[in-house]
This record gives structure tokens, sequence and C-alpha cells, in this order.
């Protein structure tokens, strides 16, 4: 298995197992676009564990870096 089709079950499983409609305990916009552009200061919070249990974070996590790397392709 590839590493995308692992993130597409990945993505399936939290979406599916995990949908918190009521956004309970979001962390917000700007902490997520933050996360989107600075992954690395994130690599022991809470922030990953919530993303992984949530699927309205981890869907506006993958929109917030679709737009950074469309961003980073315009200004190369």
């Amino acid at each position: 298995m590839n590493e995308k089709a692992l993130i597409e079950a990945f993505e399936r499983v939290v979406c599916r197992d995990h949908p918190n409609p009521d956004r309970l305990d979001c962390p917000g916009t700007p902490v997520l676009q933050q996360f989107a552009m600075q992954p690395d200061a994130f690599a022991s919070s809470p922030l990953l564990k919530h993303i992984g249990h949530c699927a309205p974070c981890l869907q506006e996590l993958k929109q917030l870096r679709q737009v950074d790397q469309r961003n980073a392709k315009e200004i190369a």
C-alpha cells in the first residue's frame, strides 16, 4: 500500500468514526492554518490527537494545506 492510499484510508476511517458535526472542542481555523504552514511546531501537540478524531478539522486542514501548496507554487 502506498502512502497516498494509506492517507486516504485514514481519512475514510476518521470521517466514518468521528464525524463531530457540532465541531465540539475544535481549535478553529487560525490554529489549523498555523498547523498547515508549520506542522513541525505541533509535533507533540494534543492538536494532532484532535485532528485524528475529528473529521471536520481533518477536512479543513486538508483544504488549508492545498491552498498553502498552491500559493507556494505561485510564488516559485
